[in-house]
């Protein structure tokens, strides 16, 4: 077993994800922060974990790309496992469903559903391996 244990959180520069991973630090977890595009706030994140006394990895890339997801985690799952999976990343197109397109409602599904199905399948197998581990799903009513 690591020494810190370690949650990967997804979504995570920002709003609940941002709360969770500094909670999950507080509590003595190391982090693998997971965020899209948002470099500035995942940093404000990252130096907010590491005031904790604990380290954090920033790793950008899109949930629903399962190639971004593999390229990486797969280099740090072989060394490390997270203890604490934190599926938050989320997606949110705001208007009356009748109004949305189905680019709108793919690009919603692709976050939830498929960013889901990419992280856990990348995680699981080395959490059964390690026979300990937890998987966390969040949504937000929005």
């Amino acid at each position: 077993m690591q020494e810190n244990p370690i949650a990967l959180v997804t979504g995570a520069s920002r709003g609940i994800g941002a709360a969770t991973a500094v909670r999950l630090a507080r509590s003595g977890y190391d982090i693998w922060l997971n965020y899209r595009s948002n470099h500035d706030a995942a940093d404000k994140v990252r130096q907010a974990v590491e005031a904790l006394d604990r380290s954090c990895t920033l790793l950008p890339f899109d949930v629903a790309d399962g190639e971004q997801a593999a390229a990486a985690l797969k280099p740090l799952l072989k060394d490390s496992t997270p203890e604490v999976l934190v599926n938050n990343a989320g997606f949110a197109k705001d208007t009356l469903f009748f109004w949305m397109s189905e680019t709108d409602w793919s690009d919603v599904l692709a976050i939830h559903l498929n960013g889901f199905f990419q992280i856990t399948r990348l995680v699981i197998a080395a959490m059964i391996a390690q026979r300990s581990g937890r998987v966390i799903n969040m949504v937000s009513t929005s």
